[in-house]
């Protein structure tokens, strides 16, 4: 017989099936009891009764992995609607050491550090699936809307001649013969290149940072949505490719994750046809003008700054989502393009949601000469980014782009207190395991 997987079995009532997974739960009651098995499709329940079947399983702990035959027998009280009676159990994996958390109930009763370290175990808790479930989601919605608007997908090398975002938060290592090298920032040298290829590309890929604190909103790796696109007439049209990304990614999680959005008590985002733009400069004077705290001529937004325009944008604009744009080109990287009007801005942004940045980008700087300039002004070194300004050497069109952390997105989304909680292994300066 052809194994049949869970949530299968609606369309088989009343036939006999065979399904092969894990013992989630047993609870025995007497002459009834009641096993849980757990497959990719969720959890469905066996009706055991006392006698031979019962024996097979009653010592066995979680995780131990059964084969089983049954009929299917409709049963509304279940959360699959559906239950197996008369079953003929078969143990392909005895497990008799009991888990070291227990995962099988609808929350864990552990902290959070405990949960992480055992994190191979937690991760078959249901909720915690959820979260994944939706970050697949995350990552599959932004696949589709790229390609749906003509994006070629492409993989960029990770260990680098030269750290592609500058600054402190940086790996560095030695292992090329008289060479230091970095693992990528982000994948930004190469999709600016590869706008020379193939015009609009994007990529999903690790990228790594040298957090020097361990918080509820940093982490030492994740994984980056990234887009690139050449011929933009003006800046804004990169505003609206991050728009239209995140409203994408937002509607297809709606669309095809509801029961385990449900599960994870997630509220739908708030958005507007046009997500509202202010200038950071606008911000600061907001926020002072609310608080009484003077962030004013600051290069960038305080963690507080952006939760509270945030929910200043939520309450005012009926929006969880703004752009905070121009940004000083002190900083930001050598390849941002300054702003025409003052060239102490830039044509940049920070996409924020619900009280956190999750999206960074703008127009870069095209043109090869004043390129070469602005990065011997950063002081990058010339000699190691050759191939990458070699592409604009030899043309390269007006151009923009953006980088998204889908921990974050997922985060955001489901309404977690932290980037970790969206992560299947998380890593930071504390953190190297599991």
């Amino acid at each position: 017989m052809k194994r049949t997987v869970s949530d299968e079995t609606k369309t088989k009532i009343g036939e006999k099936v065979l399904l092969k997974g894990w013992l989630h739960t047993l609870r025995l009651l007497g002459n009834i009891n009641f096993l849980i098995l757990r497959d990719r499709g969720g959890l469905i329940q066996i009706v055991v009764e006392e006698g031979n079947e019962l024996d097979k399983v009653k010592d066995l702990q979680p995780g131990s992995i059964l084969q089983i035959e049954g009929e299917v027998k409709e049963a509304k009280q279940t959360d699959l609607g559906m239950e197996i009676i008369a079953p003929t159990i078969k143990v392909l994996e005895k497990i008799k050491e009991p888990p070291p958390v227990e995962f099988s109930k609808s929350e864990i009763k552990a902290n959070f550090d405990t949960i992480l370290n055992h994190r191979s175990v937690t991760l078959r808790n249901i909720k915690q699936q959820a979260i994944f479930k939706v970050q697949a989601a995350v990552k599959e919605g932004f696949r589709k809307h790229m390609s749906a608007n003509d994006f070629i997908e492409f993989s960029s090398p990770k260990i680098l001649a030269e750290a592609s975002e500058g600054g402190t938060e940086v790996f560095e290592f030695d292992y090329f013969h008289e060479k230091k090298a970095f693992l990528a920032q982000s994948p930004q040298f190469y999709k600016q290149i590869m706008v020379g290829v193939f015009e609009r590309v994007f990529e999903i890929g690790p990228v790594f940072r040298a957090e020097k604190s361990n918080t509820s909103r940093h982490m030492s790796e994740y994984i980056s949505l990234d887009a690139e696109m050449g011929f933009i007439d003006n800046w804004s049209e990169i505003i609206e490719l991050i728009d239209g990304t995140i409203k994408a990614i937002i509607g297809h999680v709606w669309e095809t994750k509801e029961e385990e959005l449900k599960l994870l008590g997630a509220t739908k985002p708030k958005t507007k046809k046009e997500t509202p733009v202010m200038k950071i400069e606008e911000i600061h004077e907001i926020y002072f003008k609310e608080t009484g705290k003077d962030t004013r001529g600051e290069p960038d937004l305080e963690p507080e700054e952006e939760k509270f325009i945030c929910e200043y944008s939520a309450k005012n604009f009926d929006s969880d989502l703004v752009f905070a744009t121009h940004y000083p080109w002190s900083k930001r990287p050598f390849y941002t393009r300054r702003s025409d009007e003052n060239p102490k801005e830039t044509y940049s942004t920070d996409l924020l949601f619900r009280g956190v940045e999750i999206v960074t980008g703008g127009q870069r700087e095209n043109r090869y000469n004043i390129l070469l300039e602005q990065a011997e002004e950063k002081k990058v070194d010339i000699k190691k980014i050759e191939g990458y300004l070699e592409s604009f050497k030899h043309g390269m069109p007006a151009e923009g782009g953006f980088g998204m952390g889908s921990e974050r997105v997922t985060q955001k989304i489901i309404g977690l207190s932290n980037v970790k909680e969206a992560t299947l292994f998380p890593r930071d300066i504390d953190r190297l395991t599991p």
